[in-house]
Parts: structure tokens; sequence; C-alpha cells
């Protein structure tokens, strides 16, 4: 059944909106991975580094985010920096890319307006601003985070739950209530910002990868090599032998181009047309399609709207709903793309897959909305019984007015 559309005001175009599909199958000989965005989710920590750098140099972040998402920084640094000399480039492209490794860990903090930024996009709020006017959806299963981010956030949470065991969940203080309310969204907040930061493996991404054997898949990114191994590490991704950064010496140009996809390829042993190549950013898309491979837009750094219409051949929220497996008669992989319900709720909600938080920290934060949910609860009930206990006593006063006789 199709999804029904609103009708555009005038002068507007249509909404674009995702179909239901039966499950679609190919085969292909190896994938192309894309790394930021398709493996990891590290958009918090890569918007801040260039939200501090469009700050320093007295630009909009938001032009400056958008304007390099999905592009090699050292492309963007020539754009931005036009006075950075060649001989100095790989330098400032180390420098920059261990920024955001140091945004992800927690060891630089986002300025005051990077920061806003960054919370609006956070995995409680319904929509952001920023690169792609996001509204972030999180993921079923743990996921990679830096230990130093793990801790932060954790200890809060820790101190708030130790507190919330000395205060009964149905006591009848209204201001221990509304202090343990208050630590809980002070916790929730600093959570956040532990959290928002951090590298996370993509939902779908361990499946897929553990299914594919070696020699049969490649990443292909736009980050430098320091940026691109860091990330992987911190989610638990062994970088494969053939991972192309933007420095690599046989590399002449950066996505939009197809030139980091062919050489994968090639140095794979197998023909661009016969691979899967799976891409996040438009920049990116547009180079998977330019390779002549299979290509697969995931939804996870912009909505499905800024990305159906690029060329894809096909389009998912996220990896969960392809299957990869080895056949090995054919000596090739089998691909398996489903379209659920569920996903196909999500873009058209103009909603983005988000990176794995921890279990631990999920655990933590359930527990606290739970003793939350169950505060609200004796309130509503405090006050139905103060009310039925008022009314009763006021049936009572009345009552016992008509029994007493009137005066003579």
């Amino acid at each position: 059944m199709a999804v029904p559309v609103a009708a555009p005001a005038e002068g507007e175009q249509p909404k674009k909106v995702a179909q239901p599909k039966d499950a679609e199958t190919f085969y292909v000989d190896a994938v192309l991975f894309d790394m930021d965005g398709t493996l990891v989710d590290s958009i918090a920590a890569v918007e801040a580094a260039w939200g501090a750098v469009a700050e320093e140099l007295g630009r909009d972040p938001d032009e400056v985010i958008a304007a390099t998402h999905g592009k090699r920084a050292v492309d963007n640094l020539a754009s931005l920096k036009p006075w950075i000399r060649s001989h100095e480039m790989d330098d400032a492209v180390v420098a920059f890319e261990t920024t955001i490794l140091d945004y992800a860990d927690g060891r630089r903090t986002p300025s005051i307006s990077s920061r806003r930024n960054s919370r609006s996009g956070s995995r409680r709020a319904s929509s952001s601003a920023g690169v792609a006017g996001r509204k972030l959806s999180q993921g079923s299963l743990s996921g990679g985070v830096s230990a130093f981010g793990l801790s932060q956030g954790l200890s809060k949470l820790s101190d708030i739950n130790a507190a919330s065991k000395e205060t009964p969940a149905f006591d009848d203080e209204d201001e221990d209530d509304a202090a343990l309310r208050e630590d809980l969204a002070e916790a929730l907040d600093e959570e956040e910002l532990a959290f928002d930061g951090a590298i996370r493996i993509l939902p779908g991404v361990r499946q897929m990868i553990d299914a594919i054997p070696e020699g049969m898949y490649a990443v292909a990114t736009s980050s430098a090599r320091t940026y691109a191994y860091g990330a992987m590490q911190r989610v638990g991704i062994v970088p494969p032998q053939v991972t192309i950064t933007a420095e690599h010496p046989e590399l002449k140009r950066g996505k939009p181009h197809p030139d980091p996809f062919l050489l994968a390829a090639k140095k794979l042993g197998y023909d661009p047309r016969r691979c899967l190549v799976i891409e996040d950013s438009p920049s990116g898309i547009r180079a998977a399609v330019a390779s002549g491979g299979i290509t697969i837009a995931v939804c996870t750094s912009h909505t499905y709207e800024k990305v159906c219409s690029l060329g894809a051949h096909h389009v998912v929220f996220s990896l969960d709903q392809v299957t990869v497996t080895h056949d090995e008669q054919l000596g090739c992989l089998k691909v398996v793309v489903q379209h659920p319900p569920h996903a196909i709720d999500a873009m058209n909600a103009g909603e983005v897959c988000q990176g794995l938080l921890p279990e631990e920290v999920d655990a933590a934060i359930a527990k606290f909305k739970e003793l939350d949910i169950a505060k609200k609860k004796r309130n509503k009930n405090k006050k139905e019984q103060d009310a039925t206990t008022a009314a009763a006593a006021k049936a009572a006063a009345v009552g016992a007015e008509l029994a007493t006789p009137a005066a003579a």
C-alpha cells in the first residue's frame, strides 16, 4: 500500500516518499564501504571540529559543516585556508583529524555555539540543525564508544542512582521528588554531552563485516589515515587490508569523483561494476554511482529526501536491512535488501539512523526513566487521592449540615 502524502503547497515540490517493496536479491564480487556515516557514526565530533574551524575563521558553522560533509579534509582545508602551503598540508590534516578524535574521546569540549548545534542533534531530540536537518533514531544494539566517554557519562548516572536508592520511590515529600527529578534531568544532560560526541558503530555493520571474507571488502573514505584508522579501531573494526584513505599516493581526486572506489576495486582485483558500494553523504553517493557499482544509500547522516534522487539503486534506513552471505559455490556474495514497514516509516518521518550506545548506558537511562515515571504516577495518584478525600470531606460536611435540626 502506498504511503499517503499531503498535497504540496502552491509552488512547492511534492515530497519524495519511500514506498514499501518486496525483498531484493542480487550478487556481487565485493563490497566497498565508505567509513564515516556508513560504518561509524561520529557526526557530532566531526561537526564540532569543523565548527571550531568556522569560528576560528569567523564563518557560520552551519555553512562550513554543510560545505565540508563527505569531502576530504585536504580539499576542505585547501578551500577554507588557502594560505596553507602544500608542504604543510599533511601536518594540517593530521592536526585537524586528531581534533576530531579529541572531541570524540571527550578531551576537547565544543564551544557554546558548536555545542548548541550538537545538542540539537542529540539522540533524544526530535530534530536538529546542522548538515542534514536530522531527526535521530536510536539503534537497538550495543556498540562502540570511547572508554573515557563511558566513564564520564556513567559516573554521574551512578551518583544519581545511589541518591535514588536513598529516596523511596513513593516518598510523600514533594521537595525530595522535585530534587530527584532535577538530578535525573541533569544526569541525562551530562550523558548526552559525554556520548553525543563519541564514535559509535552503526546498526547492521558488525554482522555484515563478519559475514564477508577478507579480500572481498574494502573501505574507501574521504578521511585521512589518522582519523579513519582511529575511528574504526574505537568501535572494534579492524581496518581491512584494502583501506583507501584521502592521502593514498595513487589517489588523484576525492569524492564526488569515483576515484576512491575505483582504486579500492582495483586493489581488491575486482571489476567495480561487479561491486556493491555503500555510502551515506550526497557527494559519496554521487561517487559511488559514478563508479558503476550497485549503490546503496543509507540514511545515517541525511534524510531519505536528501539522498533518494542521487542515483542510488537502493535506499535503506540502516544496514540492518541488508544481509550479505558468501556463496562458496558461486564464489561471490549474495546480497538481500529488505524494506520492513518500520524502516519505511522512519524514512518518511524524516529520521536518520544513529550509532549505537553501550548497553550499560541504555540500561541506566531506562532505569531513571522508569523511576521518573513512577514518581509522576505517584504524584498523580496522590492528587487523585487528595481530591477524593476532599470530596468525601465536603460530602460529609454537607450531610452533617442536613442532619442537624434547624434552630427553633
